[in-house]
């Protein structure tokens, strides 16, 4: 491998520093250089390659075998593409340069042998499969066949190509061959300005696929949309397809809007505005609380909560109580004061909204008493306790000892949905009753229940005890099918953080269930019980 270098086609090195220390090949510098000079300024072609799942295989195996991997697959580069140039970018992320047919037959000659090395590298069992079951970079657990290469081969647009764009080019057109969706550009399209032949609907389809992008050079003809003569059904897409882009450009743009004719494009640069602006478009928004425009006003509301600027506290205030004297304050209007209220969550606003859930009359009752729990404290808290009723939401930060508690109790005789969202918002330790029954649970709570049940013991550092694993044992010998092989998993990694869990309650049915995911988390538990017991085990020795 030392060798490599002294054999490589096109430039020569400067340094022996520019070496790959793990394969032997030139490293990214004379890489660079060799697709500048053979590719770029002598029409050469690059080959860009690395291995098609390499990363589960190296989690799965772990570094050494996969250094081992790497190592090969610059040896079988080396030797098969000589005379051409070999780099080695880095991980599996390999170079070669060359001209002509003969260097593609090489590079198709070393991706071949590279195919019939890899499954060497497998375990016997693994072999047997035609590859291995483990976690992809999404956290899902599936099967990956043998390892390949990915090859890509390039030739340069045109003299004046950078090397960057060409690696650009290189990655997009790997994603491409994996599978991977990769965003174009819709700027192009809509700079030419002319939508003659296009429905309104497509029109207004491109403008906010630019905004979901966040394509910045898109900015310009958006914002000439949103000036122009064209419809408000389009330019309130303008509006927001700027606010989700951002930018100054974009939020100067967005100001200009406010004043627009037309109230849905207002109500569009209302909420484009607070997007592109945060904080700052508080007091710009402000000024439209009294536009003529219910939707103008609904969304300025929602806007200044958004921004959680509490300088705008005030107005809200008034919205939200039917205080205001023009225009005519609605229910919709003051269910989003309300929102905007409670988006800013200041805890100070808590008695301003206990006070409207005390209200009889008030109308909308439901809102206001969502928005004393999104603010929370003690009054909120008390509000819950009155009305026995689980919120969707609560802050708890300040709520004193005695009203937790009390909290608790209801959480716990409440059905086990509700009582779950309100243990997790909990801050502290939860009571013994509580630990106690949440393990109970462990025993009748399925689909996604179980899972957000298994999360919160997490969350919680609440150990399992002696009865957890055998209450989702008989579940399973029962053959209950209402707990997926994910909720399996976390529920196993969570049993293993248990001092009193036995190695033995893995065996039956987890290490033995068909599912591979659940056998490998199962695998994976006991190790971490089995690190543990040699910890304490060691601890032991060293007192004795």
């Amino acid at each position: 491998m030392s060798g490599y270098h002294t054999q490589t086609g096109g430039s020569t090195l400067n340094s022996r520093s520019d070496i790959n220390p793990l394969t032997g090949l030139p490293g990214n510098w004379t890489i660079r250089g060799e697709l500048e000079t053979t590719v770029i300024q002598q029409d050469g072609v690059a080959a860009f390659l690395d291995i098609t799942g390499f990363k589960p295989f190296n989690d799965h195996y772990g570094l050494s075998l996969g250094d081992s991997v790497i190592r090969r697959l610059g040896e079988l580069l080396h030797d098969s593409v000589l005379p051409f140039f070999t780099g080695h970018v880095g991980g599996d992320d390999f170079v070669c340069t060359g001209h002509g047919q003969d260097f593609r037959d090489r590079v198709e000659r070393a991706r071949l042998e590279f195919r019939a090395v890899s499954p060497g590298f497998y375990a016997s069992r693994d072999r047997e499969a035609g590859g291995i079951e483990t976690f992809d970079r999404y956290g899902g657990y599936r099967f990956f066949p043998f390892l390949d290469l990915t090859v890509v081969m390039l030739s340069p647009e045109s003299p004046q190509e950078s090397v960057e764009n060409l690696c650009h080019r290189a990655g997009v057109e790997k994603e491409r061959i994996r599978g991977v969706p990769v965003p174009g550009k819709l700027s192009p399209i809509l700079d030419t300005g002319d939508f003659r032949g296009m429905s309104e609907r497509d029109v207004k389809a491109y403008l906010e696929a630019a905004g979901i992008l966040r394509e910045s050079e898109a900015i310009p003809s958006v914002r000439k949309v949103l000036e122009g003569a064209f419809s408000w059904n389009i330019r309130k897409s303008a509006a927001l397809s700027l606010g989700r882009i951002g930018g100054e450009e974009a939020v100067k743009a967005l100001l200009e809007a406010l004043e627009d004719s037309s109230p849905h494009v207002r109500t569009r640069a209302v909420e484009g505005l607070v997007l592109a602006y945060g904080r700052k478009a508080g007091p710009h928004v402000a000024e439209l609380a009294r536009d003529p425009s219910t939707w103008v006003r609904r969304a300025v509301f929602r806007g200044m909560g958004r921004t959680g600027w509490r300088t705008g506290l005030p107005v809200l205030f008034r919205a939200a109580e039917g205080s205001c004297s023009y225009p005519r304050n609605t229910i919709p209007e003051r269910s989003a004061a309300l929102e905007g209220i409670a988006l800013i969550g200041d805890p100070e606003s808590a008695t301003f909204l206990a006070g409207l859930c005390g209200n009889p009359g008030y109308q909308p009752e439901g809102e206001a008493f969502r928005a004393l729990c999104a603010v929370g404290g003690e009054l909120a808290a008390a509000e819950v306790l009155k009305r026995g009723v689980i919120p969707e939401n609560i802050r708890l930060e300040g709520v004193s000892p005695v009203s937790l508690a009390e909290l608790e109790t209801l959480a716990l005789a409440v059905p086990e949905r509700k009582g779950l969202r309100l243990l997790a918002l909990f801050p502290g330790e939860l009571s013994a009753t509580a630990r106690s029954t949440l393990r109970r649970w462990l025993g009748c709570t399925g689909g996604d229940l179980f899972l957000q049940l298994v999360e919160l013991l997490e969350a919680k550092a609440i150990p399992a005890d002696a009865s957890c694993a055998a209450r989702v044992s008989a579940r399973l010998e029962r053959g209950d099918n209402t707990l997926d092989t994910h909720s399996l998993s976390r529920f196993l990694i969570w049993l293993s953080r248990g001092p009193g869990t036995p190695p033995g309650v893995f065996l039956k049915p987890f290490l033995r269930m068909s599912s591979g995911q659940v056998r490998f988390a199962a695998a994976t538990a006991l190790s971490m019980l089995g690190r543990g017991l040699t910890s304490a085990r060691s601890e032991k020795s060293f007192q004795l």
